[in-house]
């Protein structure tokens, strides 16, 4: 898959493939926030926090800061990162943003954990204070993806992690939604056109649903593709508003390259995909 329209670029995130072996300096004495143009340099050989935030729009951004970057546990293990701030509402930062891929204020706070300047994974919205100091403790373990449970329709508890090696499409759905049954038509033909090079995932978000109704309703489908339930409720950190289909893609490392919320063309999802590869 070669590098494709410039216009999707924006919507990606900029950095795919290995990272790249380096001697990472950790500080001692590291605990306040930078701008990014200040530290930029210094990414290679160093872990970072890049916080993107929003001072009028985002009131989970203040929760966040109150919640967590205020405490003394965060404060004490921010000495191994480099703190980078980032407001999506100036000029710089928006740019930021973009180059991201985060692409709306609903996804705000978003929170990435880099190393060497390569993305390892991000936490998106609100967290607890334990849940992101284990995080914290994951990217300086080197860990990198997202990562959930799900359910197959035999019952199997399966994990976004199982699905690494290839692109993956992360389609979450409900029987009862008509743009998803479109939607379908479309993930047919991205399957048809990459075959065995990529996953795609069919996740049903709607506790009325069952495997049985999600095969009578989705047939022609289930054959094709990987089809579950969204059992674990992980649907509400890509989902905006309940807005389906929504559909996540997540490159060969499970990282966050992208998310839209509303049927979708299938060349418009080519084009994501060839970009990330």
């Amino acid at each position: 898959m070669k590098k494709s329209l410039a216009l999707i670029l924006i919507l990606i995130l900029p950095l795919t493939g290995c990272i790249e072996e380096k001697e990472v300096k950790v500080s001692s004495s590291q605990e306040e926030w930078k701008n990014y143009e200040e530290v930029k340099e210094k990414l290679n050989g160093s872990y970072a926090i890049l916080y993107f935030y929003s001072k009028e729009q985002c009131s989970a951004c203040e929760k966040l800061e109150e919640n967590v970057f205020s405490s003394n546990d965060f404060i004490e293990k921010a000495k191994d990162f480099l703190l980078i701030k980032v407001d999506v509402d100036s000029s710089d930062g928006g740019q930021l943003a973009y180059k991201y891929g985060i692409q709306y204020i609903p996804y705000l706070p978003t929170v990435i954990f880099l190393l060497n300047g390569t993305e390892l994974f991000r936490v998106v919205g609100i967290t607890t204070l334990n849940e992101f100091l284990q995080k914290m403790d994951d990217a300086l373990k080197g860990k990198m993806g997202d990562d959930f449970p799900f359910v197959l329709l035999d019952g199997t508890v399966k994990h976004l992690s199982d699905y690494r090696g290839k692109p993956v499409i992360v389609d979450f759905m409900a029987t009862w939604c008509q743009p998803c049954h479109m939607q379908m038509k479309e993930l047919s033909k991205v399957k048809e056109h990459f075959g065995n090079n990529i996953y795609i995932i069919s996740l049903d978000i709607y506790e009325g649903d069952d495997a049985n109704k999600i095969k009578n309703t989705f047939g022609e489908y289930v054959n094709k593709w990987i089809f579950g339930m969204d059992e674990y409720k992980v649907a509400s950190k890509y989902v905006l508003e309940g807005g389906i289909p929504t559909l996540a893609i997540f490159d060969s490392h499970g990282r966050w390259k992208y998310v839209k919320t509303g049927y979708t063309s299938s060349q418009t999802l080519i084009d994501v995909i060839n970009a990330i590869e």
